[in-house]
């Protein structure tokens, strides 16, 4: 797959505007506590340029040309024909044609998405090894293997596991799947049947007391979106099975004060999750300089956590992560299947077979690219929201969270009927934005192929909507 492609560029050291070259795969590094500014002027600097901007629709804050999506150059060497319907004459189907025409790419209109476009090293390990299922792993034994060193990456570089080779995890189909499987897993080893969450936890958690019969126990938040560790203290009772603390919320990208938490937890005796689907690739290295806690397994009381390469690690999806601090919880849960090939496994996650292709694109991207490389990610994604927080501000706009605690930038709107008004309008614009309910706002997610520049004509809109 091409390194530059329909209106975004990945250059050797980063995507987007990401400068340097290559990082290393397990280089480790002192992560302190930094002050967070009240402007992202104070730590970033001059707005820089963006990713290329091309125009959306036929709205006045666009340009005529609209991305395509893909491209061809995604068939590789088949040829379309003439067919539109992909019938007679074609050797492409009508409905991949389809969706490289009508779906949109990840281009500086997809404003609300947690995912971004792949690298192109994930891209090309990932199409190199789709015949490959990790439900499997003795068929599969080397694309297993490197399943676990994607584990044990992560529970080292991301979470701070003082034992990473105790480390039990899986590459599963998302976060959703994952949060299903921690709390599946305490449930089993304590015997509850309560979750104590934030009120900003994501829907996967009410898939997951559904599925297992157990109950949401739901507590408030502070002014910026993060849990009340005092009301967290009150909820808790001798069914509770699991506390969660939410490292970036889907609607605000607030973090919760996870050390807190994990002393209520500790306290009590109570595992802790934490749900780090998308704070777990930006939090380990922001901490060096913004005042963002410890998530991972450095904290006695944490037993599993959320991590998503398909989000801020750039890899293709399915590609969420599970990683428990070792095998007590998930032995728990495991099942026999005993008529695979080299006489029979054990599996603990819902899906039976899995990809192994996400695991290979993952595995990719650490040994080219490394811990350096995320870590500049992190810093360019979440530098660019300080930027556009500022535009925002300059605009007139409130943010919800301010200053953003990670790459989400979050606006508030005043009522349901401007909510709708802004969707319609956007569309029409041709933008792809979604609104949040608590609070009642725009998200803008600021992944790798968006910057501030890019998102101001948005910004400028969303300013006129308000206004008129």
């Amino acid at each position: 797959m091409p390194a530059e492609r329909e209106g975004r560029r990945y250059e050797e050291g980063g995507p987007g505007q990401a400068e340097g070259g290559p990082g290393r795969g397990g280089v480790r590094r002192d992560r302190g506590r930094g002050d967070r500014g009240q402007s992202g002027a104070q730590h970033a600097g001059d707005r820089g340029p963006g990713p290329e901007v091309r125009g959306v629709g036929g709205g006045r804050y666009r340009g005529a040309e609209r991305p395509q999506g893909p491209g061809p150059d995604l068939l590789l060497d088949v040829e379309q024909g003439e067919e539109e319907d992909g019938g007679e004459g074609s050797q492409v189907p009508g409905p991949v044609r389809a969706v490289l025409r009508n779906d949109p790419a990840y281009g500086p209109e997809v404003l609300g998405s947690m995912c971004t476009e792949p690298h192109p090293i994930a891209a090309e390990a990932y199409a190199a090894t789709i015949h490959t299922n990790l439900g499997d792993p003795h068929l599969f034994e080397t694309t297993a293997e490197i399943e676990r060193e994607c584990i044990e990456w992560m529970a080292e570089t991301l979470l701070d596991h003082p034992a990473p080779e105790e480390a039990v995890g899986h590459i599963v189909s998302g976060g959703t799947e994952a949060n299903v499987l921690a709390a599946y897993a305490a449930r089993e080893a304590t015997g509850g049947d309560e979750i104590v969450v934030p009120e900003t936890r994501h829907f996967s958690f009410e898939k997951a007391a559904r599925m297992l019969g157990m109950k949401l126990v739901e507590v408030p938040t502070d002014d910026e979106y993060r849990v009340d560790v005092d009301a967290l203290q009150d909820a808790i009772t001798d069914r509770t099975a699991l506390i969660v603390a939410i490292a970036g919320t889907t609607e605000t990208g607030s973090v919760d004060d996870v050390e807190a938490v994990a002393d209520v937890a500790e306290d009590h005796g109570i595992p802790l999750h934490v749900d780090a689907a998308f704070g777990g690739f930006t939090i380990p290295f922001l901490r060096s300089k913004y005042p963002l806690p410890r998530i991972g397994f450095d904290l006695e009381p944490v037993v599993s956590v959320t991590v998503d390469p398909h989000k801020m690690g750039l890899v293709p999806p399915p590609a969420g992560g599970l990683i428990f601090r070792d095998d007590e919880f998930p032995s728990l849960i495991e099942v026999k299947a005993p008529y695979l090939s080299g006489g029979g496994t054990t599996q603990f996650t819902i899906t039976g077979t899995r990809p192994g292709a996400p695991a290979v694109a993952f595995k990719a991207m650490i040994e080219t690219l490394g811990e350096e490389w995320y870590e500049r990610v992190a810093f360019r994604c979440y530098e660019e929201t300080l930027k556009a927080r500022d535009i925002a501000v300059e605009l007139g706009l409130e943010p919800a969270v301010d200053p953003p605690h990670l790459n989400l930038l979050n606006v508030r709107l005043p009522d349901e009927e401007t909510a709708e008004t802004v969707l319609l309008e956007a569309e029409r614009e041709g933008w792809k934005v979604s609104i949040s309910e608590r609070p009642l706002g725009v998200r803008i997610v600021m992944m790798p192929h968006l910057s501030a520049d890019s998102v101001e004509p948005f910004l400028e809109f969303l300013r006129d909507v308000l206004e008129n």
